[in-house]
């Protein structure tokens, strides 16, 4: 992926009821292993979640992670939109079989399907919700380890929300940013 967003350099932070290792962090944890719905704990869909205030995350947990992002590719809502050209070849690196069911989901004639599948992603307001509707209509929610190695094999290291002027948060999908 051509699009780099550089955030300036943020220590963002992790709070946690006990002590994790974020090398070995899974994703798909809170849904297999938890068996429970992470409702609003994972609005943003799979990642790794903190946040750019220290208070905040201690009110996850005491166990307080400090980290720091530093030129990593960190897209937010101002980011450029993606284009029809760069979905397209985000999707060719999806695996045969995963793309092929999203797009007969959308039309039983394969070029049909793919041109709506695009469009319904390109469509979207931002490019956070146009990765979160690529995580719903082709990871359908489905293996977030997968969806989080599909991003950083197109360049995207994490997103950043802004909730309010004070709270802030970034979902990271790539952990080696994080080691």
């Amino acid at each position: 992926m051509d699009m780099k967003i550089y955030r300036t350099a943020q220590e963002i932070y992790r709070g946690d009821p006990s002590p994790i290792d974020l090398a070995d962090f899974d994703a798909d944890y809170g849904r297999k292993e938890l068996g429970k719905d992470l409702g609003s704990s994972a609005a943003w869909g799979p990642g790794i979640y903190f946040t750019g205030q220290k208070d905040i995350a201690e009110m996850y947990g005491p166990n307080v992670t400090k980290k720091f992002l530093k030129n990593s590719n960190i897209l937010t809502k101002q980011s450029p939109l993606f284009s029809y050209d760069q979905v397209g070849k985000m999707l060719d690196g999806v695996g045969q079989n995963k793309v092929e069911e999203a797009i007969f989901n959308w039309d039983e004639d394969y070029n049909i399907g793919r041109r709506l599948l695009i469009n319904s992603i390109i469509n979207e307001d931002n490019p956070l919700d146009q990765i979160m509707n690529i995580w719903a209509e082709v990871f359908y929610h489905q293996d977030p380890n997968a969806f989080m190695d599909f991003m950083v094999k197109n360049g995207i290291d994490g997103i950043f929300i802004q909730k309010a002027e004070d709270e802030t948060y970034y979902v990271i999908y790539n952990k080696e940013l994080l080691i």
